[in-house]
């Protein structure tokens, strides 16, 4: 069983390449980790930060996908791209 730290983990690592893959490659992941958490519908927020700061946020109120991974991989990758608070993320971030 799968313990609610190691469930952040998985999480913050999706993001993580989601992003990564998206803006490194243009490539939006498809393959995701197993786990009933992420196969439920669910809204999500995602900040990003690098060095501790905040360099974009995005999410949803109401779920707009499927599953909850969907959820994290289009709200990481709209956090990094589409916040107009901020500039988006570059490949060398």
């Amino acid at each position: 069983m799968i313990q609610l730290n190691d469930l952040k983990k998985i999480i913050k690592q999706l993001a993580k390449e989601a992003v990564e893959n998206y803006i490194l490659k243009g490539i939006i992941i498809t393959s995701v980790p197993k786990h009933p958490f992420l196969e439920q519908k669910s809204a999500s927020f995602v900040s990003l930060k690098i060095n501790d700061k905040l360099r974009g946020c995005l999410g949803t109120i109401e779920p707009q996908e499927e599953f909850f991974a969907k959820e994290i991989i289009n709200n990481a990758i709209n956090g990094s791209t589409k916040d107009y608070s901020f500039t988006q993320v570059q490949a060398d971030e």
